[in-house]
């Protein structure tokens, strides 16, 4: 089940936080997965920043703040 979900700046891609610990990061013109991204905490928040090609995730444990170059 879906926590929390956020579209890249150009629309493209739409990340969804699950409580399963993943990200899925969706194309959503072609309706397919690109990629999932596991954590070891369950992940609170999303925010993408404003180029595109950064993706941020709060997680559960200690307030730590997950980054990753998603290349969009």
């Amino acid at each position: 089940r879906p926590g929390s979900l956020g579209f890249s700046p150009d629309g493209r891609l739409l990340a969804l936080s699950h409580w399963q610990r993943v990200i899925e990061i969706w194309d959503v013109e072609a309706a397919t997965l690109w990629r999932t991204v596991a954590l070891d905490e369950v992940p609170y928040g999303l925010a993408w920043h404003p180029g595109g090609k950064l993706l941020a995730a709060g997680g559960s444990n200690e307030y730590r703040i997950h980054v990753w170059d998603v290349g969009s």
